[in-house]
């Protein structure tokens, strides 16, 4: 059978994009902490260590958040301030209401929190209408249709090209739904794939034809014009200094000190147990003079190792010291140190007397220049919003 021309719809994705997803999902589970962290895997297990040891060390294991304050403190700074804008009248509902009940501000603030994260998406739509019905833009608004931004996060952009002059050429979004509205059925999912050029949008429906892995249907939908003239798409990052619309975030090196934080904590809660609770070893003839549940499950709370010792040895208790965790405090103390470097925030806690005003300012150089990076950011994400909207 001949392969149909929209096939590769199904494939296609971005290098840029797909080669950073396990760095997108490790600033996500870090900003959320609590349950999708620990769920999400980052407790490392080491060669030697049983799977039961690695799931208990999992299970005592405690993630430090710390890129959840440091990102909401830099998007609480940027709208410390009143927003000040000067938005078309043409589309001045969205000021209150710009997607899904929220205002532009609550939508912004949230924008400005993703993007500190990972690269995100803003696309202006608006909805579909009957010109015949709609006559005039009294007749747009009396029926609430307006156009408004929705948010893609980077797995849900599949593709996209840019030309010589930076403008996107297409966007390719992931728009797939899970259809759980019937109570007596199964939720069903759709994937459905929508292109985005700079005069249409399509929609690509992707169905399994049968259990065969490679027999899947691209189902094309109607293009569907739109008057706004170039792709009514915009990536939002706080910094993009290769100009390839995903640029590396000034978190990814605190989500990676942060896991070696969790990894070495976890390590230090070990070596406290292990100092509490020591092992008994326990001379023998041969092996099997000890009673096979006591080796597999220890004497009371305490495991116990036989062994074939010298002459007249006895039972002894053995396991690291207390002492033994000097080096896992410094090394806590170091990542958490370099994290807070890495945004200008390594203000000495240990001094003991008052920083002057320039010492203080000096200290906070890195945070201001990432507050210009994103406010940089939020103003033209804005901008782009009003004016795609008044393009529709």
């Amino acid at each position: 059978m001949a392969e149909s021309p929209f096939d590769i719809i199904r494939t296609r994705r971005s290098k840029a994009i797909e080669s950073r997803l396990p760095m997108f999902k490790l600033l996500d589970d870090s900003y959320k902490g609590g349950f999708a962290y620990r769920a999400g895997g980052h407790l490392k297990k080491y060669s030697r260590e049983s799977k039961e040891t690695h799931e208990q060390r999992q299970a005592r294991a405690v993630y430090f958040n710390y890129i959840q304050p440091i990102v909401d403190i830099l998007v609480g700074f940027i709208f410390r301030n009143p927003v000040e804008r000067e938005i078309p009248s043409l589309v001045e509902p969205l000021k209150e209401n710009c997607y899904k009940g929220k205002s532009i501000d609550t939508f912004m603030r949230d924008i400005a929190v993703n993007s500190a994260l990972y690269t995100v998406g803003i696309l202006v739509d608006s909805p579909n209408f009957n010109p015949e019905e709609i006559q005039t833009e009294a007749d747009r608004r009396a029926m609430g249709l307006q156009p408004y931004p929705c948010v893609y996060y980077p797995y849900q952009i599949r593709d996209y090209a840019v030309g010589e002059d930076g403008a996107l050429l297409w966007v390719l979004l992931d728009d797939s739904k899970v259809d759980n509205s019937n109570p007596l059925k199964e939720a069903e999912k759709k994937t459905i794939y929508r292109l985005w050029t700079k005069t249409f949008s399509q929609e690509f429906e992707i169905k399994k034809k049968s259990q065969n892995i490679d027999d899947w249907e691209v189902i094309a939908g109607e293009q569907r014009p739109h008057p706004v003239k170039y792709v009514p798409f915009h990536f939002v990052n706080w910094r993009d200094l290769n100009d390839d619309m995903v640029s590396d975030s000034q978190m990814e090196d605190i989500a990676i000190l942060s896991e070696q934080i969790y990894n070495v904590l976890s390590l230090l809660d070990e070596m406290l147990h292990t100092g509490t609770f020591k092992t008994l070893f326990f001379p023998v003839q041969k092996r099997g003079d000890l009673q096979e549940d006591i080796q597999k499950q220890g004497l009371f709370d305490i495991a116990v190792v036989e062994y074939y010792p010298a002459e007249g040895k006895e039972p002894t208790f053995q396991g690291p010291g207390l002492s033994d965790v000097g080096p896992f405090i410094e090394a806590l103390k170091l990542y958490s140190y370099e994290i807070f470097r890495k945004v200008g925030m390594d203000v000495d806690r240990d001094k003991s007397y008052v920083q002057s005003g320039a010492a203080i300012g000096k200290e906070f150089e890195k945070v201001e220049a990432l507050l210009r990076y994103g406010a940089k950011a939020m103003q033209e994400t804005e901008e782009f919003i009003f004016r795609t909207a008044g393009r529709w």
